[in-house]
């Protein structure tokens, strides 16, 4: 018999990522969709083989990109590292605010979590320490670490859902949607600029670090 006793995930949400934070999370996916969109229609300017292949492919990366791009520009208060995949055949960006994991990725619903990964399997652990107790396992929120996920839908030319919240293995074990907090959207009070968003340095940057990613490598 298993024994949970969940830590409040929509609470280490709000501490570790305040409103100004997650409207800016809202603003980097929804440019995202953008930057993923018109990179397939610049194939030529870029000479760029990998940008011939499908959007939904190119989303992921271009999130992380522009995630990546704001943490050193100082523009988001997280920092980032790589984790890798089992055979290590491919790297992942995660991102750290306090003592807090947090990775990124595209699902088909709201209600899905993503496909199980070495690197995020190691991540989950630190949400949740087990022992035997009477032959029973308990377990218990003591870590000093948490793994968050966030997630997005796949296809559209805008996110349907942004999730941030506590994956277990198979389901989550709670979750916000961003999109659902009004005070959220468009915090700042601008819409997206597509020009801005589309721009030749974040083309050139998108194609430069999905090479990156997809050599492999550490950093």
């Amino acid at each position: 018999m298993n024994l949970i006793v969940p830590v409040d995930a929509a609470e280490i949400i709000k501490l570790e990522y305040s409103r100004s934070v997650r409207s800016r999370i809202i603003k980097l996916v929804e440019q995202g969709y953008i930057l993923a969109n018109e990179a397939t229609r610049h194939v030529s300017f870029l000479n760029w083989d990998l940008g011939k292949r499908h959007e939904g492919y190119l989303r992921p990366l271009a999130i992380n990109y522009l995630f990546k791009k704001d943490i050193e520009q100082n523009l988001l208060p997280l920092s980032y590292s790589y984790e890798f995949n089992k055979n290590k055949s491919h790297k992942y960006l995660v991102f750290q605010k306090g003592n807090v994991k947090m990775t990124l990725s595209q699902t088909s619903t709201s209600k899905s979590v993503a496909r199980p990964a070495f690197f995020r399997d190691k991540l989950q652990e630190t949400n949740q320490i087990r022992f035997n107790l009477f032959n029973e396992e308990m377990i218990l929120n003591d870590s000093p670490e948490y793994y968050m996920l966030l997630t997005y839908s796949s296809g559209g030319e805008t996110p349907r859902f942004i999730n941030i919240g506590m994956p277990g293995k198979d389901a989550w074990i709670e979750k916000v949607n961003l999109l659902s907090e009004p005070h959220l959207v468009q915090i700042d009070g601008q819409d997206i600029d597509k020009e801005e968003v589309i721009q030749q340095e974040n083309l050139i940057g998108l194609k430069q670090f999905v090479k990156e990613v997809e050599e492999g490598g550490g950093k």
